[in-house]
């Protein structure tokens, strides 16, 4: 299971990342990866060329939508070696922080609540989402 998490700053999240990313959090029993979550594609160039056919923007300023649409989360880099995933291009590199995480290794049964639950223990958290 994955999810993404925003927290209330990028020094927040750059904590994160550093601390659990490879590692266990308390109240799991496995190892979870944490990354930085990129910006989405209408951010990434400037606003031009957005394609964001079926999204709508919620009056807390995310896009919402799912399927082909950009979610307004943004993409986050694959785990894997060279392979991609539904958030990641397959490719390696510096990653830019970010306030918004990409988590990968929760058990499946996540729900939201404990996603926050965990999550609050180390940072202030401003939306969660299980993908």
């Amino acid at each position: 299971c994955a999810a993404l998490c925003r927290f209330t700053s990028v020094e927040s999240a750059t904590w994160i990342v550093q601390a659990l990313n490879g590692n266990i959090p308390e109240g799991l029993m496995t190892p979870i990866g944490v990354q930085y979550s990129s910006p989405p594609k209408w951010q990434q160039d400037g606003g031009k060329g957005m394609g964001m056919t079926g999204m709508s923007m919620g009056k807390d300023g995310w896009a919402s939508g799912w399927g082909n649409t950009d979610s307004g989360w943004g993409k986050a880099p694959s785990f894997g070696k060279g392979q991609s995933g539904p958030y990641g291009g397959g490719k390696g590199g510096p990653q830019t922080p970010s306030d918004n995480l990409y988590v990968t290794g929760l058990p499946g049964q996540m729900t939201p609540d404990q996603l926050q639950q965990i999550f609050s223990g180390y940072g202030t958290v401003v939306q969660s989402k299980i993908l």
